[in-house]
């Protein structure tokens, strides 16, 4: 799965402990926003899982966003 802007990732070296969205991307580094904590970071991009189709749309659910297609 590619990392893109606007993807729901988890940082693999933090062993998946916190939802981030994809802000940005600049050279192989992304910036981070928290999904439910209130915090920025950033990653490069191999450190990134992104999580799965379903997973992505229950969290969105879980937070009120209705991705529109």
């Amino acid at each position: 799965m590619d990392v893109a802007k606007g993807s729901i990732v988890v940082r693999r070296s933090y062993s998946g402990d916190i939802y981030f969205i994809v802000a940005e991307i600049h050279d192989n580094v992304a910036l981070l926003k928290g999904l439910f904590h209130r915090l920025q970071a950033d990653a490069p991009l191999d450190d990134l899982i992104k999580v799965s189709d379903a997973k992505e749309q229950w969290l969105l659910e879980r937070i009120g966003y209705a991705k529109q297609d």
